[in-house]
């Protein structure tokens, strides 16, 4: 799966269909959070990346962080934070719990949006 640009014209987007195939290109929409994830154990996802100046870094998310509740709602893998991400809209705030270290650390987040 290759994610790519709104503003990718249709003319762009059959070439990237041309050239890579039978890929599945997609656009995705809504709220943006800016980070990349690796598997945790099970019971959340650890933060692998925060994205320079994207709204996870201006809510204070770090690396190695672990998102176990969005909005009181657990996150057991990725799929389902990026669930609960996609039911927001960029501007749209959600409260995160995070375990830093021994510490859990309550933030709140405001959505970026895809450019």
């Amino acid at each position: 799966m290759l994610f790519i640009s709104r503003k990718l014209t249709d003319q762009g987007r059959k070439q990237l269909r041309e050239h890579f195939g039978e890929l599945n290109v997609e656009t995705p929409l809504g709220a943006l959070l800016g980070i990349t994830a690796n598997s945790g154990d099970g019971e959340s996802w650890i933060v692998s990346q925060v994205i320079e100046g994207g709204a996870a870094a201006k809510a204070g998310i770090l690396e190695k962080d672990r998102i176990t509740k969005f909005n009181g709602r657990p996150v057991p893998n990725f799929l389902t934070l990026k669930e609960y991400i996609s039911e927001n809209e960029p501007g749209d705030v959600a409260k995160l719990e995070i375990e830093r270290g021994a510490e859990t650390v309550m933030l709140e987040v405001k959505f970026g949006e895809y450019d």
